[in-house]
């Protein structure tokens, strides 16, 4: 099953943006490179304690956390009904987490390329999650699992089959490793006048970038 997050990202990255400009930064702001830790580590591992440096109340860094989740969780059953299966409350939280713990794992690596009047150039070096390697062989597992079962109702097999991927994908998921490979990509940033805070050019295609970073 695959990812596709470009929605959800827009929608994070509007929630997230405008928190940020509305509530400043006080006096010192953050460096280029602080921000993109910090919206790397948000939108990536989920992590809220950088966030807090933009002084975004804990309520709405929690708030982005949760919008995450659930979009998430919509896409992961939107996938599942597109394949004519229903999946249970349970078995999507657990997919989730697992999903999330995932990637959580991976170990970016951001230096300052160049600063200039307000102006900056970061870059992004990323080990990822190998999601889509998990996924088909949670999927091949699954369908090898029930190849030669014996079960002739087609509803009651893909159902059968179905189950033993949640399963495989879970595990796989629970005992990755991020890749020994590393992804990387520069980005401009800019540092608001008012808050002080530098801020990636492009919101949107920032966080479309890291998430084709951290997770292949």
């Amino acid at each position: 099953m695959k990812k596709n997050k470009k929605i959800l990202t827009l929608l994070l990255s509007i929630l997230l943006v405008g928190g940020i400009m509305l509530t400043g930064c006080g006096d010192k702001g953050l460096t280029a490179v602080e921000s993109a830790e910090m919206l790397f580590n948000l939108y990536v591992k989920q992590d809220t304690t950088k966030a807090e440096k933009l002084q975004l109340k804990k309520e709405e860094l929690q708030s982005f956390v949760n919008q995450q989740e659930k979009a998430l969780k919509s896409k992961i059953e939107s996938e599942f009904k597109s394949y004519g299966l229903s999946i249970s409350d349970e078995k999507l939280e657990n997919i989730c987490k697992a999903q999330l713990a995932a990637i959580a794992k991976v170990t970016p690596t951001i230096e300052l390329v160049s600063e200039k009047d307000g102006e900056a150039e970061i870059k992004i070096k990323t080990t990822y999650l190998e999601f889509e390697k998990i996924d088909e062989k949670a999927a091949d597992d699954a369908v090898a699992a029930y190849e030669n079962s014996g079960i002739t109702d087609e509803k009651e097999l893909l159902n059968k089959m179905a189950d033993q991927y949640v399963k495989n994908l879970i595990e796989g998921l629970n005992s990755s490793t991020p890749s020994t490979d590393t992804a990387e990509k520069t980005f401009k940033l800019k540092k608001d006048k008012e808050t002080k805070i530098y801020i990636p050019d492009n919101i949107v295609e920032f966080f479309i970038s890291i998430d084709e970073l951290s997770i292949k």
